[in-house]
């Protein structure tokens, strides 16, 4: 198996172009592991909460299939 194909296996959940799987959480200032939002993993969670530190903040999804794991890879504020 290829570097390529890894990569997409392992940290996209065998989805060929990363970007399909991008959430917006509106109204809301609680984070994904807080909140227990679930998703598909190597999904993209953008946090849109107009007014407070966590807008536009970029969360991962890098659970397996049975949980959901999310890891912070973008702070706004930072």
């Amino acid at each position: 198996m290829s570097v390529r194909a890894d990569v997409i296996k392992n940290i996209f959940g065998g989805n060929d172009d990363p970007l399909v799987n991008i959430m917006v959480q509106e109204d809301s200032a609680t984070d994904p592991d807080t909140g227990v939002v679930t998703a598909p993993k190597g999904t993209f969670l953008v946090m849109v909460y107009h007014g407070n530190a966590v807008d536009q903040d970029i969360w991962f999804n890098t659970g397996t299939t049975d949980r959901t794991t999310w890891t912070q890879i973008h702070d706004e504020t930072a």
